[in-house]
């Protein structure tokens, strides 16, 4: 690589710094890449403009250094970044598509539902059957909320008893209202996800009865919605199974407390009666459960959870830098966050415990979060 003139960051990188490090996140290929402070530094000079030997004698003026061997250290920077993707690629990820602020141009009829807190989206649902649109306004009732609505979802009652749903995104058509009526939740949550407002993570989100706010992020099938519940029934309070919203300085919850997606057998290990709906009202999981809505408070705890067939209970606290690799892995909306994004992700694992928790067994590990959490007026 010839030094003349620096190259162009890669499209889709996005920079932090975590402690002495800094942290270089690639969007296209979702890898993360941890740098010397001068490889960063480095890196945020690449613009396709400056020369680099301008770089080097401003180096060279700064420590007093040998301006071949700076040259020969900037040379190896932008080799190695240049090899892992960062500078010099032309073509990647390109700007996200923005949702429908609006429904379709038909509308789906004249009832119109109270309005929802989406994390920062205000939304309404609209149809053209009041029963459909009262058993989807049930369904969801634990979202209420008051902000301004900026996206409308139209439920609208076909012949033949199909319902299709528009607005908010890509239209979709179900065989029936319990069909639609089911998949109506993940549809909202596609919604929430994708606001520049805030950074989104796949995750749980609980309170102890003491206050502390515990994040559960945890992969499809790590058993963190069931941990969840089973707090809830122990008496924390609930803001989240599915999704969290996360704002800065320092990182702070914002709840999206939408039904529990409790599968069958989830419902069996909570002693819960079966159900013919993909969604449990946190209610049902405690009558007197305190649902909370919008902001939340500070984290003060993360816990990330794994369901191993067999494994021996095992809680690690992990060190900031596993602790960012883990947290990108739930971060779901850094296309349309961007920098800020990571910069929080950067946050929370510098501020907050961030553990790893393995588990077979949902007692134990109820167990493992209960029993670590501060007590009332402790």
């Amino acid at each position: 690589m010839a030094l003349a003139v620096l190259p162009y960051p890669s499209p889709g990188i996005l920079r932090a710094t975590l402690a002495e490090w800094s942290v270089a996140y690639d969007l296209t290929t979702q890898t993360t890449h941890l740098l010397s402070p001068e490889a960063g530094w480095v890196l945020d000079l690449c613009d396709g403009e400056a020369s680099s030997e301008g770089l080097v004698a401003e180096i060279a003026g700064i420590t007093g250094g040998p301006t071949d061997d700076i040259a020969a250290d900037v040379h190896a920077y932008l080799e190695m970044l240049s090899e892992i993707g960062l500078v010099g690629k032309r073509d990647g990820l390109t700007t996200p598509v923005g949702r429908e602020s609006t429904s379709a141009a038909d509308p789906a009829g004249p009832y119109t539902s109270a309005g929802l807190r989406l994390l920062t989206t205000g939304v309404v649902l609209r149809s053209n059957d009041a029963a459909l649109l009262a058993q989807a306004e049930a369904r969801v009732a634990s979202l209420r909320g008051d902000l301004p609505i900026t996206v409308t979802i139209d439920l609208k009652a076909q012949p033949g008893g199909a319902v299709t749903l528009t607005g908010g995104g890509p239209a979709r058509s179900y065989a029936s209202p319990a069909e639609a009526l089911d998949n109506l939740p993940h549809a909202l949550c596609s919604i929430a996800t994708h606001t520049p407002v805030c950074l989104v993570l796949r995750s749980g989100c609980v309170r102890s009865p003491a206050g502390e706010v515990v994040l559960l992020p945890g992969p499809p099938g790590s058993g963190a919605t069931t941990l969840a519940a089973a707090l809830v029934r122990l008496g924390w309070d609930y803001a989240s199974d599915a999704i969290v919203g996360i704002q800065s300085a320092p990182p702070r919850a914002l709840a999206y407390p939408a039904p529990l997606a409790l599968s069958e057998e989830s419902r069996r290990i909570l002693r819960l009666d079966p159900s013919p709906s993909a969604t449990t009202n946190p209610a049902d999981v405690r009558a007197d459960v305190t649902i909370l809505h919008g902001p939340v408070g500070p984290v003060e705890r993360v816990v990330i959870t794994f369901f191993q067939a067999g494994a021996r209970l095992h809680l690690e606290m992990l060190d900031p830098t596993a602790a960012v690799g883990a947290l990108l892995e739930h971060a779901l909306n850094l296309a349309e966050v961007g920098n800020a994004g990571l910069d929080i992700v950067c946050d929370l694992a510098q501020r907050v415990p961030v553990l790893g928790l393995v588990h077979s067994d949902i007692n134990e590990a109820v167990a493992a979060v209960n029993d670590s959490s501060p007590r009332p007026g402790t």
